[in-house]
């Protein structure tokens, strides 16, 4: 359930990476 990077679950709540 990632909203920004599938790639990297641990940022599930974080839809935003920069």
């Amino acid at each position: 359930m990632a909203h920004g990077n599938p790639a990297v679950p641990a940022q599930q709540h974080v839809h935003v990476i920069t």
